[in-house]
């Protein structure tokens, strides 16, 4: 009996390892990938460095992004966490 519930407790342990570390990981990761294979030339984005810039080409797995006017840097697309969204102009 003492084996069963130590067997049941390790199960149950595993799961809740399962449910609040693993799969919420795997999400990020699939959103991340779905962001780094949806960077197209144009898009304003930001690195891991914190790096603001415009992607000005995008070839394989780097991408050329603009920083300053005339100033382009190449970097892995992985080094892109997110991508900023056009703030809309109008009245609210």
């Amino acid at each position: 009996m003492q084996q069963l519930l130590t067997i049941i407790y390790l199960i149950i342990i595993i799961g809740v390892f399962y449910i609040f570390i693993i799969r919420p990981q795997q999400r990020r990761q699939k959103e991340h990938n779905e962001l780094i294979a949806g960077i197209t030339i144009g898009d304003r984005v930001i690195t891991a460095g914190g790096i603001y810039g415009l992607v000005k080409n995008v070839d394989g797995e780097t991408v050329m992004v603009e920083v300053a006017p005339e100033v382009e840097l190449k970097m892995a697309k992985t080094a892109i966490i997110l991508k900023e969204e056009p703030k809309k102009m109008g009245l609210s």
